[in-house]
């Protein structure tokens, strides 16, 4: 469960840092221009049967988590790169770089 939550709180870190870039940038050239969800390009959806696209939209939703959750317990958290760098401070950064490094080298990627 421990790796569960640390996965949730740094997918909800990390969608709120992309979120801000272009939020910003928005404010900065397009604010008096257009709204921000037309910016990013969310329209509303004109739709006839807004109840089988409601409910397509949470069937693929429900297939997704559940694959989620198969996946995340499958694999033993022990073995995770996350769970390898965990404590290290920001040396894990330089670490993380390496193991990266390491990894693509073994599949002649570099």
């Amino acid at each position: 469960m421990t790796l569960f939550m640390s996965k949730l709180m740094s997918g909800i870190v990390e969608l709120l840092i992309v979120s801000v870039i272009p939020f910003i940038t928005w404010l900065i050239w397009s604010r008096k221009k257009v709204g921000f969800f037309d910016w990013i390009g969310l329209k509303k959806v004109e739709s006839q049967q807004k109840r089988r696209l409601l409910l397509t939209i949470l069937g693929i939703s429900l297939l997704f988590l559940l694959f989620s959750i198969v996946v995340f317990a499958w694999f033993d958290s022990s073995q995770t790169a996350t769970a390898a760098f965990s404590g290290k401070g920001s040396l894990s950064c330089y670490l993380g770089l390496c193991y990266l490094r390491d990894c693509l080298a073994r599949r002649n990627l570099l």
